[in-house]
């Protein structure tokens, strides 16, 4: 691919936006993200997350169903990770699009534990009786530190914003089948895992007040975490000016409901329910509001992009 025209906001055509996603208009329509990246760099994704990165797409963005429990998972923090595997820790950001009666997201521990209790719980069957349980409902957003237990299930409609290697350590099965096949078989399907997450687990209570919020009823919500992500929920009441080069990093939006349009060089890009839309860091400004021709109540959005990167900072430690 040459880098004969100008970028453009990318309409993505799949439920998830990573470097192997394809985009599906205008004449970049076919070839994935990847292969934007490695055409046009550091115009795709801003200078500073270019170098940091090393090239490669720094998010996993992903509309997801579930029904059946998610294990119990955790994941490293960037140290550990980068000591043992070579890339970064993940960090996760999770929005509720809806919610069965049943549905249920785990989050950290009840009170605290150590490492040997956590152990003998898994092993026993009983861990459920130390774990927080919340019951989600939609508008919830949920940012889940390394170190943090965590697992989802029971009938949710979620978006997922994680780092693009989604590292993570399973567990625990909550299944309440597999658990049982498990501990009858005499037998634990995720020992080595178990063994080689049990000094980054974070065994205190686990708190919701900096982490978890209701955001249906706000206009604009914002978690953050340095080097990782930064994630915008906003309701779109009125015209927003956006500029890409001030964030310094591309900017991801994923609609969460009703038609959003951006507009970028009198060119209009739709936003619908659903739809992932990639602006790259190279255009100048744009414009996003609810469309016009929707005849509906304001359409909300997520506004995914990567915070300020210190480079020198970065090659001083």
């Amino acid at each position: 691919m040459e880098q004969s025209k100008k970028l453009y906001p990318l309409l993505i055509n799949s439920n998830t936006l990573e470097s192997q996603s394809l985009v599906a208009n205008g004449f970049l329509a076919g070839n994935s993200i990847e292969d934007v990246i490695d055409t046009y760099m550091t115009d795709a994704l801003g200078l500073e997350v270019f170098k940091y990165f090393r090239g490669e797409f720094p998010l996993s963005i992903s509309h997801n169903h579930i029904i059946d429990f998610t294990p119990l998972m955790v994941c490293p923090d960037d140290e550990t990770s980068l000591e043992r595997f070579g890339i970064p820790g993940n960090v996760k950001v999770w929005y509720v699009k809806s919610a069965s009666p049943f549905a249920k997201i785990v989050f950290g521990f009840r009170q605290e534990i150590n490492a040997g209790e956590f152990f003998d719980y898994c092993h026993k069957g009983v861990l459920e009786n130390c774990l927080q349980v919340i019951r989600p409902q939609a508008g919830d957003f949920i940012l889940i530190p390394p170190g943090t237990v965590h697992a989802i299930g029971g009938g949710i409609d979620y978006v997922e914003i994680s780092d693009a290697h989604k590292c993570s350590y399973h567990l625990y099965e909550l299944d309440a089948d597999k658990k049982k096949a498990a501990i009858a078989e005499e037998s634990y399907a995720y020992d080595t895992e178990l063994f080689d997450a049990i000094d980054i687990i974070d065994y205190k209570p686990s708190s919701l007040v900096e982490n978890y919020a209701s955001v249906s009823r706000e206009k604009m919500k914002m978690f953050s975490w340095p080097l990782h992500l930064v994630t915008k929920y906003a309701v779109l009441d009125q015209e927003i000016k956006v500029l890409p080069a001030i964030a310094g990093s591309f900017i991801a939006y994923f609609g969460i409901s009703g038609s959003a349009n951006l507009n970028c060089n009198g060119v209009d890009y739709a936003i619908s329910e659903n739809q992932l839309l990639l602006v790259p860091e190279v255009i100048d400004d744009y414009t996003l509001a609810t469309a016009k021709q929707s005849g509906e109540e304001n359409a909300s959005v997520l506004e995914i992009y990567i915070p300020p990167i210190d480079l020198e900072c970065d090659d001083n430690e």
